[in-house]
């Protein structure tokens, strides 16, 4: 399997990024949701953030974003709806 060399998107330089460890839950959550994308850090300049993976095209990673949004808009709207139409009316006694 041949390795893709990143470039780093603050100083610009290739070969000196790699993955580094997941920190927090945040991390390993999303390692988990959206496995296109791991944490990596330049160590030229210090930098450390998400790219997507080497193994991983473009097209596929995108693809996968775009999913995981749908889902998440459809949960949104549906709690909304939920919560509209089985909330309590207020009964005001004056």
């Amino acid at each position: 399997m041949s390795r893709t060399l990143h470039r780093c998107p603050n100083c610009q330089t290739v070969g000196r990024v790699h993955r580094s460890k997941l920190r927090n839950f945040k991390e390993r959550a999303m390692k988990v949701f959206v496995p296109v994308y791991g944490v990596y850090r330049c160590h030229h300049c210090n930098w450390r953030g998400w790219l997507t993976r080497s193994s991983t095209s473009p097209a596929v990673a995108k693809a996968v974003v775009i999913g995981y949004l749908i889902v998440a808009v459809s949960v949104l709207a549906g709690a909304v709806f939920f919560i509209i139409k089985y909330w309590p009316n207020a009964k005001f006694r004056y």
